[in-house]
C-alpha cells in the first residue's frame, strides 16, 4: 500500500466513524420522536426535531466530505463497490457495513416516525370533518353489531 492509499484509508476511516456517530445519534432522535409522537408530546417535538435537523446537517457535511476525498482519489464516489474493492481495508469495509446498518434501522425508524404522524393526521382531519358536518359515509356499527354506513345530516337520535 502506498503512501497516498494509507493517507486516503486513514482520512475514510476517520469520516466513516464520524459518520457512524452522528448516524447513532440520529437514530436515538428518531426513538425520542417515536416517543414523543406516540405520547402526543408536542411541546417537546420542536426541540426534538432541532436536534435532527443539526445531526442531518452534519451527516451531509460528511457525505459531502467522503465523496470529496473520493473524488480526490480518482474514484466515482457513487460507486462503493469500487472504491472498496480497490483499497481493499478490512476496517473500512467493517466500517462502511456498520454505516449502512445503522442507516437502514435509521431508514426504518423514520417508516414507522411518519406512520405515526398520517395516522394522527387521518384521525384529526376526520374529527375535524366531522365536527363541521362534512363526515359522510363513516363507517359505524349497529346495536346487532353490523356494519352501517352513517351520514353526517342522518339522525341518531329520535329515530324509530
Amino acid at each position: 500500500m502506498n503512501m497516498q492509499t494509507s493517507t486516503i484509508e486513514s482520512t475514510l476511516t476517520e469520516v466513516l466513524a464520524e459518520e457512524i456517530t452522528q448516524s447513532g445519534w440520529l437514530l436515538e432522535a428518531l426513538e425520542q420522536e417515536r416517543s414523543v409522537l406516540q405520547a402526543s408530546e408536542i411541546d417537546s417535538l420542536n426541540e426534538v426535531v432541532q436536534k435532527k435537523v443539526a445531526i442531518t446537517d452534519a451527516l451531509f457535511a460528511l457525505e459531502r466530505k467522503r465523496m470529496a476525498i473520493l473524488s480526490e482519489a480518482g474514484f466515482n464516489p457513487a460507486k462503493s463497490k469500487q472504491w472498496l474493492d480497490k483499497i481493499s481495508s478490512q476496517p473500512l469495509g467493517s466500517l462502511w457495513n456498520e454505516l449502512i446498518d445503522i442507516t437502514k434501522k435509521c431508514h426504518y425508524q423514520n417508516r414507522l416516525n411518519g406512520a405515526i404522524v398520517q395516522s394522527a393526521q387521518r384521525r384529526t382531519q376526520g374529527l375535524l370533518a366531522l365536527l363541521r358536518g362534512e363526515a359522510k359515509g363513516t363507517n359505524t356499527y349497529a346495536a346487532d353489531g353490523k356494519q352501517s354506513n352513517f351520514s353526517a345530516g342522518q339522525r341518531w337520535l329520535g329515530v324509530v
